[in-house]
């Protein structure tokens, strides 16, 4: 295979703006239904789990064009200063042997790797629970801000080891939206979440690995944020939430698209030719100009029918060439 044809490059390709042979293929997560369509006994419930050894032949398979790896960890009830100050977070050894597995597994492979890491706002309201987190940012907005200044420090420790290994694409993912909107008034978070999320990709903006950003629901509020600091993909982009054509109008020039199938509708309950003929829907809108690259909505859930999602990676290579 030449090189410039690769998943990788095709994938990377996109991500700079420029058009590559067809429209890359990615999920982030195959969940244990779709797992065991592909493979019969499995013994994992979501593709990030698995060793490299079984995870890039499944991907290869499928037609994906990169590996996912993601680091998530969070403690509960984390909403007072004294749970704050005594809890340990884990040391990050054991996450960082597995991107070395993976990177020693892909030499000489077509795929790419991506590594996700947290952002500062979803695991601070996760680890306090949305009730305390809601209350705190009123009542005591210190504990809210430390909490998320202890996960950035803990991430931005991963992101720079990361930074010193051949990945590909990092991801942030951060849900920091609800299909109405931000989960705080937009100014004040603002306010709570830039500073942080700047700190965070810093040594990844230093070392020129394109990043891609993820949030759950409505986008419009902050992806002039996500542009500006420098991202070069946007996913899942919700489609009960999102009008994808109408984002790719408005910024698909600055950012390169990502989703917008909905597992929750076609992919879970319609049939492969319905698949299909959404799939070329979203093909014929969103290709022109490059800067799009085919996924669901969220990911392939259990709830998704794996007919379904055979019919829209089917699609995708078939009608989404360029030239």
């Amino acid at each position: 295979m030449d090189a410039t044809d690769s998943n990788k490059q095709r994938y990377l390709a996109t991500l700079r703006g420029e058009i590559p042979d067809r429209v890359p293929l990615h999920e982030t997560i195959l969940n244990g239904r779709y797992l065991r369509h592909v493979l019969g006994e499995c013994d994992y419930e979501a593709s990030h789990e698995m060793p490299p050894e079984l995870q890039i032949p499944l991907l290869r398979r499928i037609g994906l064009d990169m590996a996912s790896l993601g680091f998530y960890w969070r403690p509960t009830a984390l909403n007072t200063w004294a749970r704050l100050e005594e809890e340990v977070f884990p040391p990050l050894d054991g996450f960082l042997e597995r991107v070395d597995r993976h990177l020693a597994a892909l030499r000489g492979e077509p795929l790419g790797l991506l590594v996700y890491v947290h952002g500062p706002l979803d695991t601070t309201y996760l680890s306090m629970g949305y009730m305390e987190f809601f209350m705190s940012v009123n009542t005591d907005p210190a504990l809210v801000e430390a909490v998320m200044d202890r996960f950035t420090a803990y991430h931005r420790q991963l992101i720079e080891e990361l930074v010193k290994r051949p990945i590909d694409v990092i991801q942030i993912v951060d849900d920091i939206a609800m299909k109405q909107g931000t989960f705080l008034e937009p100014r004040q978070q603002r306010r709570l979440w830039l500073p942080r999320m700047e700190q965070l990709i810093e040594p990844i903006r230093k070392a020129g690995i394109p990043m891609q950003f993820h949030s759950d629901g409505n986008v419009e509020a902050f992806i002039e944020d996500v542009i500006a600091m420098g991202f070069s993909a946007i996913n899942p982009i919700e489609p009960l939430c999102n009008d994808i054509r109408e984002v790719k109008r408005r910024w698909g020039d600055r950012i390169t698209l990502m989703g917008n199938l909905d597992i929750g509708g076609v992919l879970a309950n319609g049939t492969p030719e319905q698949v299909e003929a959404e799939m070329r829907d979203l093909l014929r809108d969103l290709m022109p100009g490059g800067r799009y690259i085919a996924m669901s909505g969220s990911s392939i859930a259990d709830c998704v029918d794996p007919r379904n999602y055979d019919a829209m990676v089917r699609t995708v290579k078939r009608h989404g060439r360029y030239g």
